[in-house]
């Protein structure tokens, strides 16, 4: 994986070649994960010199950019509060431990309890 230096931070990245792009860009998602999104024709001795000259929007962005919550997986007891599509709800079950699943019908997706015991 290449390595670039900016000032004092060192940032590792990738480059993606993407013909369906006509001009490079960069993204950072929330890991703090660089990606160069480059054209099929675009030279690769140009990606460094794009870095430098966006040099103070990726520091910017790198020091600003707070990690993702790793949340642990809810186990869904009875009367247990949960979002879905944005709106609380309970369940109430009468099993000690149920999961959400999702089912398929022909025409909706439909959330499920399924109770282990």
């Amino acid at each position: 994986m290449p390595m670039i230096t900016l000032g004092q931070t060192t940032i590792a990245y990738t480059v993606e070649i993407r013909p369906r792009r006509h001009y490079p860009a960069i993204e950072m998602d929330a890991h703090k994960a660089v990606t160069v999104l480059v054209p099929p024709d675009w030279p690769p001795e140009q990606i460094e010199p794009l870095l430098h000259r966006k040099a103070r929007w990726l520091l910017h962005h790198f020091e600003t950019t707070q990690p993702v919550p790793v949340h642990p997986p809810k186990d869904f007891v009875s009367g247990a509060g949960f979002l879905l599509r944005g709106s609380s709800g309970s369940k109430s079950t009468h099993g000690p431990r149920a999961s959400l699943v999702w089912c398929w019908t022909d025409d909706e997706v439909v959330p499920r309890f399924v109770e282990f015991r």
